[in-house]
């Protein structure tokens, strides 16, 4: 399923108190990539840029508090194979925008 939603990557919701020291709120997306993975549709999200610790905090027009299983579940429900979702992470102090990869 990581490799259909999320290219492949491994994400965790961040705790309220690293939320507070990266800036974000509580209510907010605030999902810390683990891992990105490297080959064949594993390595999707790394081939649109994405890294690990990058947090994700928003995808298309979702950026309210999730997990990561229920973010798969809503890209699974509601978007193909092929899109492409505007997405943006918070990478260091930057705001970062990419692409996430449905497959």
């Amino acid at each position: 399923m990581r490799a259909m939603a999320f290219g492949g990557m491994i994400m965790e919701d961040l705790d309220d108190a690293s939320r507070l020291s990266a800036g974000l709120t509580n209510d907010s997306m605030a999902l810390r990539i683990k891992y990105v993975g490297d080959f064949g549709p594993h390595g999707a999200a790394k081939k649109e840029g994405f890294k690990a610790n990058d947090i994700l905090v928003q995808v298309g027009e979702m950026k309210g508090r999730t997990t990561e299983s229920a973010l798969i579940g809503e890209l699974l429900l509601h978007h193909l194979p092929g899109e492409k979702l505007p997405s943006t992470v918070v990478r260091g102090t930057a705001r970062v925008d990419l692409k996430l990869p449905q497959q």
